[in-house]
């Protein structure tokens, strides 16, 4: 662990260069739909459709709508959580619909080797209005987002989290997600070098 840090701030010096861990999380679905409880008492949670794009804007100032419609011809699914009528989180998912496990790269903005087990979901990119942080907001939206795959065939869920995210970390923990394994992604100099892999499948 003491040479990972050391490598992670050798690494972080360097311009255009960074190491990340990535903790692989996942869930089995029961069969039943689950409820949790949020703080927050009026949260809806919804479908966001790429010509509502800008939506994202109001939670995430950040962003760049224009990047984000290649994610819907891949094939995600963006939700989006309001309390009231103001959008405070949103988060994007990925069904495999196949019969057997994709490489996840091939669908979504990660430069990781992780595979999707067949009849499996991917939640990532999760974002939260960071004055609506802490209330269970989160919990709620991976909850729903949930039971809303399970009703289209998914059996299981699986996330990606920055290990130093500890916040995402716990949100995931729980709504009884699991580490399944650690995966990195090394940028140096603006090559990205992907160190471990991880199939469900092929458990190393």
């Amino acid at each position: 662990m003491m040479y990972l840090r050391i490598m992670e701030k050798t690494v972080q010096s360097l311009p255009n260069s960074k190491l990340r861990a990535w903790e692989v999380l996942q869930k089995n679905l029961r069969k039943e739909p689950e409820q949790s409880a949020c703080t927050v008492h009026i949260v809806q949670h919804h479908e966001l459709f790429a010509d509502e794009v800008c939506v994202l804007s109001r939670i995430n100032q950040e962003l760049n709508p224009r990047v984000l419609g290649r994610r819907w011809v891949l094939g995600n699914t963006c939700y989006v959580t309001e309390a009231g009528s103001v959008p405070v989180l949103y988060a994007w998912a990925f069904m495999n619909a196949t019969t057997q496990a994709i490489k996840l790269k091939n669908h979504v903005d990660m430069h990781v080797d992780v595979w999707l087990a067949a009849g499996w979901a991917y939640i990532w990119d999760v974002w939260i209005a960071e004055a609506w942080r802490g209330q269970g907001i989160m919990l709620a939206a991976v909850t729903h987002i949930g039971n809303s795959l399970q009703a289209r065939g998914c059996t299981g869920l699986m996330s990606l989290v920055n290990r130093n995210n500890a916040a995402s970390r716990r949100a995931f923990h729980k709504a009884d997600f699991c580490k399944a394994a650690t995966v990195w992604h090394l940028r140096i100099l603006g090559h990205d070098i992907v160190l471990g892999s991880y199939h469900p499948e092929k458990l190393e």
